[in-house]
């Protein structure tokens, strides 16, 4: 931030015109997590053979499995991508991580949300990056409806490509 600011001085100096001391920008206000009343307007993260990332038979409950299902946009089906990197979905929960794990084929399911590195994603190129730098992954590159979803080594493949719609 103080070399964009100190490169703005310097370009406005070099055109003559006036300067003022640069004002560094307050700090970003804490991010609240999306309300519930948010997660039916979510997107879809379509994968494998146009399907979604749905969690398993429209539960809540803590633990229940992520899968690949076709897509309908029911509040099962949706997420918001907060500023976080968290992927909240269906009541307000979390795309989980089990256990923290790193092993390939670590099942990947929903939870309450609280901040840990197991509940962290990024999109990279196409694919959707979690713990231990690896991917969300349609177990076995099967495209039948309730395939888990599970976390494995990133190699792109189409298994591994997830769109927001």
């Amino acid at each position: 931030m103080i070399l964009r600011t100190a490169l703005i001085a310097a370009v406005l100096a070099a055109t003559g015109c006036a300067t003022a001391a640069p004002v560094e920008p307050a700090a970003p206000a804490p991010v609240a997590a999306p309300s519930p009343e948010a997660h039916g307007h979510g997107m879809l993260l379509k994968g494998l053979a146009n399907k979604c990332l749905d969690i398993e038979g429209g539960s809540d409950a803590n633990g229940t499995r992520a899968i690949l299902y076709p897509c309908h946009g029911t509040p099962n089906q949706r997420w918001i991508f907060t500023p976080a990197g968290q992927l909240v979905g269906l009541n307000g929960k979390c795309l989980d991580v089990t256990a923290s794990a790193t092993d390939n084929g670590t099942q990947i399911e929903l939870w309450d949300c609280h901040g840990g590195a197991n509940q962290s994603w990024s999109f990279q190129n196409g694919e959707i990056v979690g713990l231990g730098g690896k991917c969300l992954d349609v177990q076995g590159g099967v495209s039948d409806d309730g395939t888990p979803i599970i976390l494995y080594d990133c190699h792109g493949s189409p298994n591994q490509v997830w769109l927001l719609q």
